[in-house]
């Protein structure tokens, strides 16, 4: 079996800042396309599992300001703004802007990291966070690609084949932000033949 030697993006940041940089979760109180009318969503999302800040009634400032306090004992002083539970990306233009607002003007906040579906980042919202790019050092889109096996994409109720994620890649690069893919290696059905 091959070995891969995966980049760390801790150590990136760390070349890059000149010290650690740590992720703070942010729920900014979104929801997903496919747990709407009545849809299970995706069949291994658990919402509460992927972020401590899930259901927060905090702003998107105060969890921010209660990271960058916590952290601060670890001698962290410069974090990465990551709004991770649900489809981020999945609201009115208007509204993204507001919570990436309050996100740029926490002085803490050196990277913008959205987490969100290949196929709920249209144009206008991928054009307004290019427009945070003098504000932030990095911005990265987090997309939720978990297999290129459109088979297996049906099998887990994706709701979006492969195609739709090797489309947002290519528009958001060509805004110049970077692109992190989030998968699921050995999917049951899956050999090593699908993970290339």
């Amino acid at each position: 079996m091959a070995s891969f030697d995966w980049p760390s993006l801790s150590r990136h940041w760390q070349d890059l800042f000149g010290e650690k940089v740590w992720r703070v979760s942010v729920d900014a109180g979104f929801s997903c396309p496919n747990r709407e009318g009545g849809r299970d969503g995706c069949a291994f999302c658990d919402v509460r599992a992927f972020s401590p800040n899930a259901g927060s009634p905090l702003s998107v400032r105060e969890q921010l300001l209660e990271g960058v306090f916590a952290l601060k004992k670890r001698g962290v002083s410069q974090i990465a703004a990551y709004f991770q539970p649900n489809t981020n990306t999945y609201a009115p233009v208007e509204r993204l802007k507001a919570l990436w607002d309050e996100a740029a003007a926490v002085e803490a906040v050196k990277v913008l990291c959205v987490g969100t579906r290949p196929d709920v980042v249209p144009d206008e919202v991928l054009d307004l966070l290019s427009s945070y790019r003098e504000r932030f050092r990095e911005i990265w889109l987090e997309l939720g690609l978990q297999s290129a096996n459109d088979e297996t994409l049906r099998i887990i109720g994706r709701g979006h084949d492969a195609h739709a994620f090797a489309d947002a890649c290519k528009r958001a690069k060509a805004r110049g932000l970077l692109v992190a893919a989030h998968v699921i290696l050995g999917l049951p059905g899956e050999g090593p033949e699908d993970e290339a």
